[in-house]
């Protein structure tokens, strides 16, 4: 713990109360046995509902016959049987139009969110995978050996960073003659990740990066990428280091976080979405980017942009869960009628993703969830971090202001919709990657605690509020 700060183990501290908090809410049977019986009470009400009686109705039946109440050692498959079978009757009634269904489902959302836990039926740990052991050593010998130019480079104030996602994230100065004294930022891939978008690959958010930065975008300058990890035990790319500070997290704003600021952000969020797309740009077509250069209209992307998700929701095991296939299923069903072109998307937008230094943003990080796409996409954990100072209406005047386009408030809310799986979806696969990855760091953990509940909670009031609205661009 030397190498820890006080911030970074304050950090780790509530990560740890987080998941010990957990562990005795499973030794507690009060309350598994209310969740029991309230699954028990659903799966009743939908064998009144499913007709004709089939293969569905059948499965109700004898899970009703078979489940008994979960102790401790029968969480994950009690549990999990329950949560299968009520995914097959979300799948059954998505698209009933009566209100009877749609109560039903709500019922299921809100029972899961109630839960929470990661009680789907996860793969058995894999075998150990150590994690990549970069030191300043193997970086110096690495930058001087490997990298043209780098050969009389010195490596120091190496720090790695506690913590991270998605990346092993290193700070470090290179010095040399040539270049005086560089402060840079490595960023590894890690052994085990939950986060299954294209641009978490090295190899496909360099040239990503690269692209955003040639076309003006406010992103530290991409200096080098390695994509064979045998060189160092990872994948890792080398960025220069923005100044400043972060103010506030995924969900809350930092106090002194000012209006101004605000629109300020907003400013930067505008000019991203208006860097130009040359698809036929070789750093374009060598990223992620690539993947969405098809198509043309924000009607064709919608459908496209829920199939991707629910192949991540596929590779995180989450598909067993009934919220995610109740809001998935009605992403399907109702996708957004516009002619508006996609533009860049960087995803995953807020205070936690801009370093800023004297007011002004000197680079927005993390682009893994770029795309090209509806920039409707960026504002669901935006406006909810910013709501203590600027409310979405005014959020939204600020951006096209700022000459971002129009978006009607039904796209807002479609993507509200999708932006509540988001959360569950990766939740759910954290869990599992600490079950199955002994060596994954424990903020894994968190995701899966924080981002699953809250965000399920809100589904079914998100989905009342979108089909409230047109769904055109009008």
């Amino acid at each position: 713990s030397g190498s820890l700060s006080e911030p970074d183990l304050l950090e780790l501290a509530g990560t740890a109360r987080l998941i010990l908090d957990e562990l005795i809410k499973r030794q507690q049977g009060a309350f598994f046995a209310v969740s029991y019986e309230r699954g028990r009470a659903i799966l009743r009400r939908s064998a009144e509902l499913i007709a004709p009686k089939g293969a569905l109705t059948e499965a109700v039946a004898g899970t009703l016959d078979r489940l008994a109440p979960p102790n401790v050692a029968t969480l994950r498959a009690t549990f999990g049987e329950l949560s299968a079978v009520l995914a097959a009757v979300v799948d059954h009634l998505a698209a009933r139009p009566d209100l009877a269904a749609r109560q039903l489902l709500e019922e299921i959302v809100a029972w899961e969110a109630d839960l929470a836990g990661p009680y789907d039926d996860a793969p058995g740990p894999n075998p150990a995978d150590p994690q990549p052991t970069i030191s300043r050593e193997t970086l110096e010998r690495y930058l001087r050996s490997c990298v043209p130019g780098w050969e009389h480079t010195t490596v120091e104030n190496f720090r790695r960073l506690p913590g991270g996602y998605s990346k092993i994230t290193i700070l470090f100065d290179a010095r040399d003659e040539a270049r005086g004294r560089q402060s840079l930022v490595l960023r590894a891939a890690q052994h085990g990740t939950p986060f299954f978008m294209d641009g978490a690959d090295i190899g496909a958010e360099f040239p990503a990066l690269r692209y955003a930065f040639e076309h003006g975008v406010p992103v530290a300058e991409p200096i080098h990428v390695e994509e064979d990890p045998a060189r160092l035990g990872a994948k890792f790319l080398i960025s220069s280091r923005a100044p400043g500070r972060n103010y506030g997290s995924v969900i809350s704003g930092a106090a002194d976080l000012s209006p101004a600021l605000i629109r300020h952000l907003v400013g930067v969020l505008a000019r991203i979405h208006a860097t130009p797309l040359d698809r036929a740009d070789p750093v374009f077509r060598r990223s992620h980017f690539a993947r969405w250069a098809e198509y043309r209209t924000l009607a064709e992307f919608a459908p496209a942009f829920v199939d991707y998700w629910t192949g991540i929701a596929d590779r995180c095991n989450a598909l067993s869960s009934p919220g995610i296939r109740r809001g998935l299923a009605w992403l399907r069903a109702n996708p957004p009628e516009s002619d508006q072109p996609p533009v860049l998307v960087h995803g995953d937008f807020g205070l936690h993703n801009a370093m800023i230094d004297e007011g002004r943003v000197t680079a927005v990080l993390d682009w893994e969830a770029s795309h090209i796409g509806d920039p409707a996409d960026e504002f669901f954990l935006f406006s909810h971090a910013v709501a203590g100072v600027v409310d979405r209406p005014t959020l939204m005047r600020w951006y096209e202001e700022a000459g971002g386009q129009k978006i009607s408030a039904y796209r807002l809310r479609y993507f509200d919709v999708l932006n509540c799986l988001k959360g569950p979806i990766v939740g759910y696969g954290s869990l599992n990657l600490a079950e199955r990855h002994p060596t994954s760091d424990i903020k894994v953990c968190l995701v899966g605690l924080q981002y699953v509940a809250l965000p399920l909670k809100s589904l079914n009031a998100m989905i009342s509020l979108a089909e409230s609205l047109p769904r055109g661009d009008g």
